[in-house]
Parts: C-alpha cells; sequence; structure tokens
C-alpha cells in the first residue's frame, strides 16, 4: 500500500501528468456537450476546433507571454498583450462556435454573435485565470523549495564550520593536557593518553554524523571529565549524574561539552580546594534537561579571564539546529555559575 501510494505521488509530481488533470477535469463539461448534442463521430470536429485553441491560447500565456512580460514584471506590456490575445481568441473562437452550432448540429434560431462572444469571453476569462494562478503558485512553490534548499545548505555549511571550530579547539586543548602531565613526569600520563584516544575516536569517527545518542554524550562527558581530574589533581567536588530514560534520546553531538569545559575554566578546579562542579542530566515534563553549576574561582589567572570561543559557538548550534526547540538560562551570582539547557529532542 505504501509503495503504491509513494508511486501515485512521483505521478503528480510530474509536470506533463499534472496538466492532463487539469485539461481533464476542464475539458469534461464542453466534451460532455458536444457528445450530448451530437452523435460521437459528428463531435470530433467541432471538439478538434474547441481544444486547439483553448489549448493554443493557454500555453501561449504560459509559456510566452508570462515568462518574457509578467515575470519580469512588465505588467502594462503584459496586459495589453493580454487583452490582444483576449480578443483575438474570442474571436476565432465565436466564430467556429455558431459555425458548428449552423452546419454540424443544424441549429438555425441560434443566438447572436455579440450574444456568442461575451459568453466565451467569460468562458476565456475563467480559463486564464486559474492556468495563470497555477502557474504563478507552482513557480512560487519551486521558488520556495529553491530558496529553503539554499538555506540548508548555508545552514549545514556553517554548522560543519562551528563543529571544525570545535574539533580544533579541543585538539588545541588535548595537546595542552598531555604536555601538562608530561612536564611533571606523571605516572597517569600513559592513562590520559588512553582516556584522549577514546576522545579522539568519538571526535573523528562516532560524531560525524547529525545526532548521536544522549548516553554517548554523556560518555564522552565523563572521558573529558576523567581527563581533567588527571591534569588538575583536586579535592574539590565533581559529579555528573544521569537520571531517567535517557536511552531513546538523539542529540547534536559536542553540544554539552562546552558547558563542561567552561565550569572547568572558571571553578578554578586543580588551584580552589573548595570548588565544585556539578553536571546533571535528566528528563522534566518529556524535555531533556542538561545543568551545570559551578563555584567561581577568586582565580585571576589568564584561563578564567578568556572566556574562548566554547559557549558562543554552542549558542549559534542551538539556534540553527533546535530553533523554537530549546532554551537556554544562564545564571549567575558572586559565588556561583550555573547553566540550564532545556531542550525539546523528541523530534530526532
Amino acid at each position: 500500500m505504501k509503495k503504491i501510494k509513494d508511486r501515485i505521488i512521483h505521478l503528480l509530481g510530474i509536470q506533463w501528468v499534472q496538466h492532463v488533470l487539469f485539461w481533464i477535469v476542464y475539458f469534461f463539461p464542453t466534451c460532455h456537450f458536444f457528445l450530448v448534442a451530437c452523435e460521437p463521430e459528428e463531435a470530433i470536429i467541432p471538439l478538434f476546433g474547441f481544444l486547439s485553441v483553448t489549448l493554443v491560447t493557454a500555453y501561449f500565456n504560459l509559456n510566452y507571454l508570462m515568462p518574457r512580460l509578467l515575470l519580469k514584471e512588465k505588467y502594462i506590456a503584459y496586459g495589453l498583450s493580454l487583452v490582444l490575445v483576449f480578443v483575438g481568441y474570442c474571436a476565432v473562437y465565436t466564430q467556429w462556435y455558431l459555425i458548428c452550432l449552423e452546419y454540424f448540429y443544424k441549429i438555425e434560431n441560434h443566438e447572436s454573435y455579440q450574444q456568442a462572444y461575451w459568453d466565451n469571453m467569460f468562458d476565456l476569462g475563467i480559463m486564464l485565470v486559474l492556468t495563470t494562478a497555477f502557474k504563478l503558485s507552482k513557480d512560487r512553490f519551486k521558488q520556495r523549495e529553491i530558496n529553503r534548499q539554499l538555506v540548508n545548505e548555508n545552514l549545514s555549511a556553517e554548522i560543519r564550520f562551528l563543529r571544525g571550530q570545535f574539533n580544533s579547539h579541543f585538539l588545541f586543548n588535548t595537546m595542552n593536557n598531555l604536555y601538562a602531565l608530561s612536564l611533571r613526569k606523571s605516572d597517569k600520563t600513559p592513562v590520559a593518553i588512553l582516556k584522549l584516544s577514546e576522545m579522539i575516536e568519538y571526535m573523528l569517527y562516532d560524531s560525524d554524523v547529525d545526532r548521536v545518542t544522549v548516553k554517548r554524550e554523556i560518555e564522552y562527558l565523563q572521558s573529558y571529565i576523567e581527563v581533567e581530574q588527571l591534569r588538575h589533581p583536586s579535592d574539590g567536588e565533581i559529579l555528573l549524574s544521569e537520571n531517567g530514560d535517557l536511552g531513546h534520546l538523539k542529540i547534536a553531538p559536542f553540544l554539552l561539552v562546552p558547558f563542561v569545559e567552561n565550569a572547568f575554566k572558571h571553578s578554578g578546579f586543580g588551584d580552589d580546594p573548595d570548588a565544585y562542579i556539578r553536571c546533571q542530566a535528566f528528563m522534566r515534563d518529556n524535555l531533556f534537561v542538561f545543568a551545570v553549576e559551578n563555584s567561581k574561582s577568586s582565580y585571576t589567572g589568564p584561563a578564567n579571564r578568556e572566556h574562548g570561543m566554547g559557549l558562543v559557538n554552542v549558542q549559534k548550534r542551538l539556534n540553527m539546529l533546535y530553533p523554537g526547540r530549546h532554551e537556554l538560562i544562564i545564571t549567575e551570582s558572586e559565588t556561583e555559575y550555573s547553566v540550564e539547557l532545556i531542550m525539546d529532542l523528541t523530534w530526532d
């Protein structure tokens, strides 16, 4: 059944099929009139004349007048040309109509030329309005689709650019982490290298898609936290928890990391023994929530003075990937900085 439905939709999208269906509906009353008024074999010539004059007029307007005049905003020239076509059509078709009445249907007391002319002008007006409206609406829909594709292509390009920025940023921080551990000749350097290799594997392979599972993203966060703990041993508190059923949810990769990275940067973790970072991922009213709160350190080193590109990057990505489907709440006090990201992931 689905294949048949898809086939029908495909056929209806073909231009010549649309035209055939339109003319079948439009010509049905006229064809019925001719076939009732005379024998089928006698109706062929009148019908042929009527269809020929109507189709020539319609497609002359659609394929010549509209592209060269109306769509180029030459409204006066289009209006004058349409009037000429209108008058010419009505004259030709009215004469043909009266000939058919007199010679094919043997009707002598038929309506006058003037009356028939006005009747045919009304019929022509309806035909031109319908075909012109059909053409304009179809062209507008096509242009809208082109614009939508351009917007999507530009959006995809910008998202790839932002992700590339983050990847470069991540690699830079990774090298700094390894450098810091190697300077201390730490025994934890091999463990850090192993963790970092797992993170790089996620960055290069697992995240090369539009969406990853929330569970996989949180696993990456856990690895990131462990590497930071190796780099900055501290008695401070750090917590990453998840509550609720998050396994079925998917999210854009690397969307949560900047919040944790920012928390490490501004909490003074590793320098301030009272520093804390608390991260939670949970569901609230069918919405995914990721909350991060961290202490504000009195440490004023260069890392704290530089806000970096992480939060700016993630805000841009949120606006592009989840427009109208997210809320970012940032709260700051003298002692604490907190971020709460609320997202509707039910569409992904």
